[in-house]
Formats: C-alpha cells, sequence, structure tokens
C-alpha cells in the first residue's frame, strides 16, 4: 500500500520552505534500498524518533495515490496513465480520508485540541479489524463515535473504513 506519515515538527511555518522540500525529494530519491527508499513506508515511521508520529497506509494502493490526475498526453496508453490513476482507491476517497485524517492531526497537534486525539489513537489499528455491534448498528449513515463496543475509526460510517492501517508511534527516550 502507499501511506501518509504526519508528525510534528519544530519548524515554524516561515521556516519550510519549497528548496527545503526539493533538497529532502532528492535525498529520497538517491537513496535506493537504504533509509528513505521509496520503495515502502513504514520506514518513514521510525527514522524520527524523538516525537509522536502517525502512518496511514492505503491497502491495496499503488504510487498514483496523489492529488493529480493524468495528464492528457499520459492518457493515450495504460502504463503512462497508471502512473497518475491508482486502478483501486478512487481520487475523491482519497481525498476524504486525507483531508478527515490531517485536519485532525492539525487540530490536535497544531491548534493543541486534545479532543481531536480520538480520531488518532485509534483503538485498532487495522481498520478492517473495526467492529460495529449490531446493537449499537443505528442508521446506515451513522458516524462512528470510535467509543465503547464500536472500534470502526471516529469519524467514519460503517463499512467505510475498509482497507486502512493507521499506525502510531510514541516518542522514543534518548539514548
Amino acid at each position: 500500500g502507499c501511506g501518509m506519515r504526519l508528525l510534528r515538527s519544530e519548524l515554524t511555518p516561515d521556516q519550510i520552505k519549497s528548496d527545503r522540500w526539493d533538497r529532502l525529494a532528492d535525498l529520497l530519491r538517491t537513496n535506493k534500498g537504504k533509509l528513505g527508499d521509496l520503495g515502502g513506508g513504514n520506514h518513514f515511521l521510525d527514522a524520527t524518533t524523538s516525537v509522536r508520529r502517525y502512518l496511514l497506509t492505503y491497502r491495496g494502493g499503488g504510487h498514483a495515490i496523489g492529488l493529480n490526475s493524468a495528464p492528457d498526453s499520459m492518457r493515450s496508453n495504460l502504463w503512462d496513465f497508471s502512473w497518475f490513476e491508482d486502478p483501486v482507491w478512487r481520487k475523491d476517497r482519497i481525498i476524504a480520508i486525507n483531508l478527515h485524517m490531517i485536519t485532525a492531526f492539525l487540530d490536535r497537534y497544531v491548534r493543541d485540541d486534545e479532543s481531536r486525539a480520538a480520531y488518532l489513537d485509534v483503538a485498532v489499528p487495522d481498520s478492517n479489524a473495526g467492529v460495529w455491534p449490531a446493537e449499537d448498528a443505528g442508521r446506515f449513515d451513522t458516524i462512528s463515535p470510535g467509543t465503547g463496543s464500536i472500534t470502526v475509526w471516529k469519524g467514519f460510517q460503517r463499512n467505510f473504513s475498509t482497507n486502512l492501517e493507521l499506525l502510531r508511534k510514541d516518542p522514543e527516550p534518548s539514548r
């Protein structure tokens, strides 16, 4: 799957410049087979140890789950097209999930809103393992509170949080 990592930084917004992102992207591209190799995502979760960090993975998603659609010049054959469009995940669904998780993260760690922790510190990291007992079902479109016997992730509707994984690692003590 393809994932998204969220972590808190001590950098201020004015310190985050495009040249920093460009340098990071260049380092990742030239680091084949080592930490930062674009072949997987979990190593990003292990790379930063001094802060709480999260990794959201879209199971079955390839590298094409980004937000940019295929340009016209890349739509003539499946090979080119597949670099931009994922065969499993709909772009509108990815955007909705990203907005949900990013908003919760920013509210929790930038606005320091403790109530948003429930959206990130989920009861079960594998969304497929979430349960919603029949006696608590309510209407079909009910939003999960993510509490008690309902372990479907908070903010998701029943059957709409499948094939996701949200890992969390707490800060590790200094060595």
